[in-house]
C-alpha cells in the first residue's frame, strides 16, 4: 500500500485510536489496582478495634478513590487544553467544551 492511500490512514488512525483506548483502560485497572492496595495497607494501619470498622472503612476509601480516579483520567484524557494554563500537556484533543458531539464520541 502507498502512504498516500485513503484506506492506509484511515486504517492507521483507526488503529491509533485503539491503542490509546486500551492504553488508558489498562492505566486506569494498574491505577485503582494500586490505590485499592494502598487504601487497605493505610486504613489497616489505623488499628480499628473491629472488624467490621476496618472492612467499611476499607469498602467506603476504596470507592470513593476509584471513583475519583476513573472519572478524573477519562476526563483528562478527553480534554482540549489549548488556551488554558496546561497547553503545555501533550493532550489535543478535538472537542474544547462539552457539546452534545462531546458526549456521542467520549460519553459512549
Amino acid at each position: 500500500m502507498k502512504k498516500t492511500d485513503l484506506c492506509y490512514e484511515y486504517k492507521y488512525a483507526e488503529s491509533e485510536v485503539f491503542f490509546f483506548k486500551n492504553l488508558m483502560t489498562v492505566a486506569i485497572v494498574i491505577l485503582n489496582t494500586v490505590l485499592r492496595i494502598v487504601n487497605i495497607f493505610l486504613v489497616k494501619k489505623i488499628g480499628f478495634n473491629k472488624e467490621s470498622e476496618v472492612t467499611m472503612t476499607i469498602m467506603t476509601f476504596v470507592f470513593y478513590s476509584q471513583y475519583l480516579n476513573t472519572g478524573l483520567i477519562l476526563l483528562l484524557t478527553n480534554a482540549n487544553f489549548d488556551n488554558t494554563p496546561l497547553s503545555f500537556l501533550p493532550i489535543k484533543n478535538q472537542f474544547s467544551d462539552f457539546t452534545l458531539n462531546w458526549y456521542d464520541m467520549v460519553g459512549n
